[in-house]
Parts: C-alpha cells; structure tokens; sequence
C-alpha cells in the first residue's frame, strides 16, 4: 500500500491511479459476472443439447437417417440466412439483385438462357476497371 501512495505522490503524466484502480476493479467485476454468467449458460445448454440427442434419437428409431435430418435442420437455417441477406441492399441495388436472381434461377430450374437482363445491360453500359485498360487496344501483329 505504501508503493501505491508513494507513486500516486510523485509527478506523474495527469493519470490518477486511484481513479484509473476504480477503473479496473470495476472491469474486473464485469468480467467476473460475465465468467458467472456463461457458466450458468453452458449448464443450462448441456440440459437442450441432451434434449436434442434424445430427438435426434427418437427420429432414428422412427427411420429418419440422422444425417439426413442434420442436413435439413442446416438447409433451412442457410435458407433464412440467405432470405435476409438482399435487405441490406439499398433500392437500385436490390432491383439489379433482383433481375440477376430471377435470370439466374431460370437457367438453374432448366428454362434456357433468358437473355441479357438490367444487371448485364449496366455492365456492358459501363466499363468496368481504368480507362486506359478499358479503351480498344490495338490488335497484335502476327509474325509470318
């Protein structure tokens, strides 16, 4: 205690030790609370990761392959994360997302090619890259 008086006396650069102590017994508790707080967690994700293998387990006994059942349960977590994905779009990039999706999965379910749409239409519009990489270059001669 005398080395924390005796410092806090001597010259320092404006940083009050007393102050900046309180600072860190309170970040401290925190972080105790929140060692508490994920133990408490962890036990009572034990007691729903128990439940779900006894689901799991039921489904098996019922003919469902587990992985079969894993594979769905993932699918459909991607299904929503990949719903809410074009939300974060703002409005003219959300209709070019749009066009190009709409092109695109109806080459995927086998319709044929639906010809150029907004999104290839802005691209060929505007040149992509700098202009001297995008100017006509000169084609190269051939040596015979």
């Amino acid at each position: 205690m005398a080395k924390r008086a005796k410092r806090a006396a001597a010259p320092s650069n404006g940083l009050d030790v007393e102050v900046m102590d309180g600072f860190v017994e309170r970040i401290e508790d925190l972080d105790a609370e929140g060692r508490k707080m994920h133990a408490e967690y962890m036990a009572e994700r034990k007691g729903l990761n128990n439940d779900k293998r006894e689901v799991y387990k039921r489904a098996k006994d019922a003919g469902i392959p587990p992985e079969v059942l894993r594979i769905t349960i993932e699918t459909r977590a991607l299904d929503r994360r990949a719903d809410a994905l074009p939300d974060r779009l703002d409005s003219e990039n959300r209709f070019l997302f749009d066009d190009f999706m709409a092109r695109w999965d109806s080459i995927r379910n086998g319709k044929g090619d639906p010809g150029p749409g907004v999104l290839v239409k802005a691209i060929k519009a505007e040149p992509i890259g700098r202009p001297e990489e995008t100017e006509a270059r000169e084609p190269e001669k051939e040596d015979a």
